[in-house]
């Protein structure tokens, strides 16, 4: 038997693998200069940023507010696209909204 004839189903059940290897760091070196569209760019919030321990507090606590804000304005304008709900699943949200305001 030539040695093409062996080489030839060697070289197939291969390719899959061997591809794998090369298609592997290609994928990781193009995936890491993006960013997903969907998670906020924390580069400055990262502790490597130079912020000091209280700096680092306060930004999250802001993040927290100003996600805090968006959630509430979500939820009016659910509101507004839903008044089907029962009054009473409108007063309980309008009793959290306050109690996450005293915060």
């Amino acid at each position: 038997m030539p040695r093409s004839a062996v080489a030839l189903p060697l070289l197939l059940l291969a390719a899959c693998p061997l591809s794998m290897l090369v298609m592997m760091p290609l994928m990781m070196r193009g995936m890491g200069g993006t960013t997903c569209a969907t998670e906020p760019d924390r580069s400055e919030k990262s502790p490597a940023a130079g912020r000091t321990h209280e700096q680092q507090v306060a930004a999250l606590r802001q993040e927290l507010v100003d996600v805090q804000t968006r959630q509430h304005a979500l939820a009016e304008q659910l509101a507004q696209l839903d008044p089907a709900r029962p009054p009473a699943v409108r007063e309980a949200e309008a009793v959290a909204r306050a109690a996450d305001d005293r915060r």
